[in-house]
């Protein structure tokens, strides 16, 4: 997975922020002078760019990692809820076959009793199977 430029900024921003209050906090707490406060604070962008560039495979594997994840668990839900609709779906399917199956049974019995029936009668092969159709929507 590639990681765009904007999440990258948005990476960095978070990361310089975080050293930013981390300098914030150790300023006060060690209580430094003016000048070595400057210093501290002029070396802030140094710093974050070493570290950014050191830290920067680590944080877009972890990125990344986070990405899969919440994609894995996303793309699990869909198959699940269309394995649920197929499921259903195919057991309709099913079930409707079964029951065509049993009807289209029925209704051979049926045109076959009509053949038998109307064999004497002078009807076209053509014909043949609109009439039994017919004979059959009648019963």
């Amino acid at each position: 997975m590639k990681i765009t430029k904007k999440q990258y900024k948005v990476l960095s921003i978070g990361f310089i922020l975080i050293l930013a209050i981390l300098c914030g906090i150790i300023i006060v707490k060690l209580d430094f002078s003016i000048l070595q406060s400057i210093l501290l604070v002029l070396a802030i962008p140094t710093i974050t760019v070493i570290l950014l560039y050191i830290i920067k495979p680590i944080l877009l594997k972890i990125y990344a990692t986070l990405a899969k994840k919440l994609d894995s668990e996303k793309i699990l839900q869909i198959h699940r809820e269309q394995n649920i609709k197929r499921g259903l779906k195919n057991w309709k399917n099913a079930k409707w076959n079964l029951e065509g199956i049993e009807i289209w049974a029925l209704k051979e019995d049926k045109a076959l009793s009509i053949y038998n029936s109307i064999e004497g009668k002078k009807i076209r092969k053509r014909h043949l199977p609109y009439y039994i159709n017919k004979q059959l929507n009648s019963i």
